[in-house]
């Protein structure tokens, strides 16, 4: 099922949820206002439960999923509200799951910087190697740099060198900057980043590798970049 925080109102303006906004305030205005999905413009629901993050639906078996990125999950709805809070309390002119009809792509988040746009993708499940290859293009193709945020995989909740397994799917998302690959992951319960970098292969899907965690606070953007460790240091 593709969850939405972001529907069109039947005046035609974009309605966002935020985390500030109450239950009792959203109870009040889904019984005075009807809501669109963005991308195919069918009416959508505004889903408020006692445990589940406020969120807009489809009804069930509505085809409408080619431009999101995965099916959502509550990890993911909450993933991309920690992220939206974090570019916009640092200024940036962000926006919430933006339909993008030239690409027909929604990405989690748009961020500007200057001239620069950025398209966030926080995956929190699989996704095959051609659809995340195909995603990136379309964004390339529209002057858009996406940036791919994984889950963080219990896995990377270390610190310092450590011997670990990265699968074919984490080794898609590996980044190349300064002479060397490394992965970014994001962890909604901690709110930190994680960073596998300075990575050794040692044997088939085996590595050794320097974690190293920041803060969503302390996290600057352009996301910082790890450093190169030197030979003393392994």
């Amino acid at each position: 099922r593709c969850f939405m925080l972001v529907a069109l109102t039947d005046q035609n303006e974009v309605f966002q949820l935020t985390p500030s906004m109450t239950k009792t305030e959203l109870q009040k205005i889904r019984q005075s206002i009807a809501f669109y999905c963005p991308q195919c413009n069918q009416l959508v629901q505004l889903k408020i439960g006692q445990i589940n993050i406020p969120h807009f639906a489809h009804s069930k078996n509505n085809a409408c999923e080619s431009g999101f990125s995965e099916g959502e999950s509550q990890a993911h709805l909450l993933g991309k509200h920690q992220l939206f809070t974090f570019f916009q309390q640092r200024h940036f002119h962000t926006l919430l799951e933006p339909y993008l009809p030239a690409i027909k792509q929604r990405p989690d988040l748009l961020v500007s910087k200057g001239h620069h746009r950025y398209a966030i993708e926080f995956q929190c499940s699989r996704i095959s190697e051609e659809k995340c290859h195909d995603r990136s293009t379309g964004f390339l193709n529209v002057q858009i740099t996406p940036i791919w945020l994984l889950k963080t995989p219990a896995t990377f909740k270390e610190n310092g060198l450590v011997k670990l397994s990265i699968n074919h799917f984490h080794q898609q998302f590996m980044q190349q900057q300064r002479g060397q690959s490394y992965l970014l992951t994001y962890d909604i319960e901690s709110q930190h980043f994680y960073y596998v970098s300075n990575l050794m292969p040692i044997h088939g899907q085996q590595f050794l590798g320097d974690i190293q965690k920041i803060p969503l606070t302390q996290q600057i953007f352009p996301f910082y970049v790890p450093k190169r460790l030197t030979k003393h240091t392994y």
